[in-house]
């Protein structure tokens, strides 16, 4: 825990650590050729579904096909104890917030400071209306980005799980349209495999 990302993270008291934990065990069950339990692994992750759902594209695309129903044992749980919390309606609402944390200025939303393509780009230029020019970009190259990088490590093969691991989770983050510092904590993952 003595990394840069992991002191943000508990400094800012967010959930990067729990997120890095479950991407840790879905590794170990990966390593240990259970993909049904990394599926039911990475369903758990989806509080930051932003980071998992590309995550699981590849692996699918890499040809871990167990993956997806394990995955969806798991995220159906997901939902129905999501909706029992918040209502059906609270959860239909919720993209309708997101929507309006992008579209807010000076709250909310910062993607020049995040770790992500939409970041960089952003940063290049400038703050524009929603749907603008940067997602018309950002939209097309991120998919470009999960699809090569699923074709790669299945191209790669069994032998170079950490590998693709640590790609697949580089192009994760990279692609997401919300990662801050802290979620860079994945990386750890396969660094220490």
């Amino acid at each position: 825990l003595g990394t840069f990302p992991a002191f943000m993270d508990l400094l800012m008291g967010q959930d990067a650590v729990l997120l890095a934990f479950l991407f840790a065990v879905c590794f170990w069950q990966l390593e240990t050729g259970r993909e049904m339990g990394a599926g039911v692994t990475l369903g758990l992750a989806l509080f930051k579904f932003q980071l998992a759902v590309p995550f699981l594209v590849i692996l699918w695309i890499a040809g871990r096909k167990r993956i997806l129903p394990g995955f969806a044992i798991s995220a159906s749980a997901f939902l129905a104890i999501s909706a029992a919390l918040v209502g059906w309606r609270g959860l239909l609402s919720y993209p309708g917030y997101l929507l309006a944390l992008n579209q807010a200025t000076g709250v909310g939303i910062f993607p020049e400071i995040q770790m992500t393509l939409r970041g960089l780009l952003t940063l290049i230029m400038g703050r524009l209306s929603y749907p603008g020019r940067i997602d018309w970009v950002l939209a097309p190259a991120a998919l470009g980005a999960v699809v090569y990088t699923g074709l790669i490590w299945r191209k790669a093969g069994e032998n170079f799980l950490a590998e693709g691991f640590g790609l697949a989770a580089i192009v994760a983050i990279v692609t997401s349209y919300y990662a801050s510092d802290y979620d860079l904590l994945l990386l750890i993952v396969p660094l220490l495999a």
